[in-house]
């Protein structure tokens, strides 16, 4: 009996160190993983972000391109199969792996059991994370023959993917544009237009009830873009296009007061701005100079009245989000990317390409940045529209991990991280 028993502790170690071996050793997020909630900010500290203050969770080009979002411990990105179906992945900084954000490592994840699958998602998807949860944002689509509509959803879980639920489906009264979406520990905060009007509307989307208001209709003729906040509010980019020329206004709306205010007026062709602890800052092809704007007061100081020596600025755009204190400007026909300091406008050379490929900052822990580093074509065998095989190919991005030091010395020291498992075929 007490050979028996030893036996069976045995063979439950095995099985326990056999699990354990395959799960590619990646510990499933949870809520405790989340350290920050600032993904796109310098300061990553959650106790910092005071209650109720809301903060950016996608980037400022809109929650079109927020295929990335990230944790002080690691990220979360999307992937489609050969069908275009998506999973979502975990990308765990500690391992430098990346793994089906599934507690079923053996799972073939292509079944809505399965915490990582999405499945299909008309329009595309994006995604983006709180300290407590993670969102994917199906972006929907339009009617085409014999193909109704479908519409933008929310979809809200828990940081390991469980507790999976739609938190909101647009309906034929609005629609979703390309907004950036802030968060205040309670609400979600975007815009969105609507149908009936046309205009743009400042919109929130309650977490926890799914209670869905408009704040503000803003003015017809006009685009806006949402591009950070304030400690109490958003701050909006609009743009009035006339036949002469486009002009627009730095505005804020505040959240207490459900008003708004115009911060500067400026030429469309003269600068951008993003936005980072009450600042506003630009950059100005037309002169070359480097700015920072008061959201506060609405003062302005030049942080670089010269950022590149030659007389011709103009080929040169701002680019990007802020990351570890830095602003990006590109050069438009070079490709070459520049990053000016906050604090002092200093202008740093990143010379960190491959094939002419910038490397691209895509989340940050503490001491490094997630890099987007090239694409890679995979090859297989598929089946064409008439159900005969071919050769079929699909780009796959390539991340890596990069000590931000490294990254401001142009040091390619680049740790690859490395995509586990990835069934590329779906049958």
């Amino acid at each position: 009996m007490k050979k028996t028993s030893l036996w069976y502790i045995v063979f439950v170690l095995l099985l326990s160190i056999i699990i354990i071996y395959t799960s590619c050793g990646v510990e499933v997020p949870t809520k405790s993983v989340a350290h920050s909630e600032q993904v796109l900010e310098n300061n990553l500290k959650e106790e910092s972000i005071s209650a109720l203050s809301p903060y950016l969770v996608t980037t400022c080009t809109g929650i079109f391109n927020n295929q990335v979002t990230g944790t002080d411990k690691g990220s979360y990105i999307l992937l489609q199969n050969s069908k275009g179906e998506y999973n979502i992945f975990y990308v765990d900084y500690l391992t430098q792996q990346i793994v089906y954000l599934s507690s079923e490592p053996q799972s073939l994840h292509n079944e809505e059991s399965d915490t990582s699958y999405l499945g299909e998602c008309p329009g595309g998807a994006s995604l983006f994370c709180t300290s407590e949860n993670l969102y994917v944002v199906v972006l929907g689509s339009a009617p085409s023959s014999n193909v109704p509509s479908e519409p933008a959803k929310i979809i809200k879980m828990d940081l390991n993917g469980a507790n999976r639920s739609t938190l909101y489906t647009f309906s034929d009264e609005y629609f979703l544009e390309n907004t950036a979406f802030a968060f205040d520990g309670e609400s979600l905060y975007f815009l969105a237009v609507n149908v009936d009007t046309g205009l743009t509307e400042i919109v929130c989307l309650a977490t926890n009830t799914s209670v869905f208001s408009s704040l503000l209709e803003l003015e017809h003729n006009s685009s806006y873009r949402l591009l950070g906040t304030t400690s109490d509010g958003l701050v909006l980019q609009q743009t009035t296009f006339s036949d002469e020329n486009a002009r627009c206004k730095l505005q804020v709306f505040s959240l207490q007061t459900n008003s708004i205010r115009t911060v500067n007026d400026f030429k469309y062709s003269d600068r951008s701005y993003v936005i980072s602890h009450e600042k506003a800052y630009s950059f100005s092809p037309s002169d070359g100079k480097a700015r920072v704007l008061s959201l506060k007061n609405g003062e302005e100081d030049i942080l670089n009245d010269k950022v590149f020596s030659g007389e011709d600025s103009t080929g040169y755009m701002l680019v990007g989000d802020i990351y570890d204190n830095h602003f990006f400007v590109l050069d438009k026909n070079t490709n070459d990317l520049y990053a000016i300091k906050c604090t002092d406008g200093t202008v740093t050379p990143i010379t960190l390409q491959e094939e002419g490929f910038n490397a691209s900052i895509m989340a940050q822990s503490e001491s490094d940045f997630l890099i987007l580093k090239k694409y890679e074509e995979k090859s297989y065998i598929g089946n064409d529209p008439n159900g005969n095989l071919e050769k079929q190919s699909l780009m796959l991005p390539v991340y890596a991990l990069i000590n931000k030091k490294s990254y401001w010395s142009s040091t390619p020291d680049f740790r690859i991280i490395q995509l586990k498992n990835f069934r590329l075929i779906v049958k």
